[in-house]
């Protein structure tokens, strides 16, 4: 496995893209109907903390991935339950978005075929995964930097 480091302000970049990036297709909140602001707030407030404590763990643990200092902190096997249910979570997360683009997109796009949307979409994917975490966190510092720069 490669040795690659991102830095702190990358994770925070990298969390941020990947929780807007559902949010951006799906509606926030969308039964609270007048009272969705409550939703967002409170939502945003239960999920900074572990947005804190991702970047103190990997402030403190730099050289370990999220599966290794588990292992690290709760002992080996608990460790490793944990390190698994964080993968099938995100790749659950991720298998699922992809499913809402491919059954969202044809809508817009008539006739086509819902395999070649999901291809269209995973391509880039794959291709940041062959490139590593650090490419795929430089871009998303790319992405992110017009409302960093406009203070947001």
């Amino acid at each position: 496995m490669e040795n690659s480091k991102i830095s702190s302000y990358q994770l925070f970049t990298f969390i941020v893209i990947f929780v807007i990036g559902t949010t951006v297709i799906f509606p926030l909140a969308s039964d609270a109907k007048q009272a969705a602001w409550i939703s967002i707030l409170l939502g945003m407030f239960l999920g900074l903390p572990l947005l804190i404590i991702y970047g103190y763990l990997n402030r403190q643990y730099p050289d370990l991935l999220l599966t290794e200092y588990c292992k690290k902190i709760l002992g080996k096997y608990i460790g490793t339950i944990i390190g698994i249910l964080y993968i099938l979570f995100f790749l659950y997360g991720a298998s699922r978005d992809l499913r809402d683009i491919m059954e969202l997109t044809p809508f817009f796009l008539e006739g086509t075929p819902i395999s070649a949307v999901g291809i269209v979409f995973m391509l880039p994917i794959l291709y940041g995964l062959y490139l590593g975490i650090e490419v795929i966190c430089r871009t998303v510092e790319i992405f992110l930097y017009p409302y960093y720069s406009r203070g947001f």
